[in-house]
């Protein structure tokens, strides 16, 4: 029902925006999962469950996010159209977006040629000093000041 509102909507000198190209995207990401469930049925698991299915697709953080957004708005528009209660749509808005983290590169040297990635939430120092720890070789870095504590407190 929805694809038929966002064909209307979503159009421009009579042709179907990009944007209704994606309506059409994401509402197959959601069948896939749940085609057989019922609207009212569709909570925050449910949008979780589609979310990590875009996450498991290699899909980037803000295109998921949007895809999300993209969700919420047509359950919105169910309710408004009083197809759904509107509590279904006020629970989907309880499911946080994905967050920005950090991807730490460290890098072996001869005795060690092994590169390990370590990914933290946030870009503070607690995640390269966790992963420091008891390590006392040369340590090369980039000019970022959240190493500096890392130093200080080993010198």
């Amino acid at each position: 029902m929805y694809a038929k509102f966002a064909r209307g909507y979503y159009c421009k000198n009579g042709k179907p925006t990009r944007e209704f190209q994606k309506v059409l995207k994401v509402a197959r990401q959601v069948n896939q999962l749940y085609c057989r469930s019922r609207a009212v049925e569709f909570g925050p698991l449910a949008l979780k469950s589609v979310r990590q299915s875009m996450l498991d697709a290699d899909l980037v953080r803000k295109t998921i996010n949007k895809h999300v957004q993209l969700i919420r708005r047509m359950f919105r528009w169910a309710a408004e159209e009083e197809l759904i209660p509107a509590s279904v749509p006020q629970a989907l808005m309880m499911v946080a977006g994905l967050r920005k983290g950090r991807i730490w590169c460290y890098l072996g040297d001869d005795a060690n040629p092994y590169t390990v990635y370590d990914y933290t939430p946030s870009r503070c120092r607690d995640g390269p000093a966790k992963y420091l720890t008891g390590y006392e070789g040369c340590l090369q870095t980039d000019a970022y000041g959240g190493y500096d504590g890392i130093f200080i407190r080993r010198m």
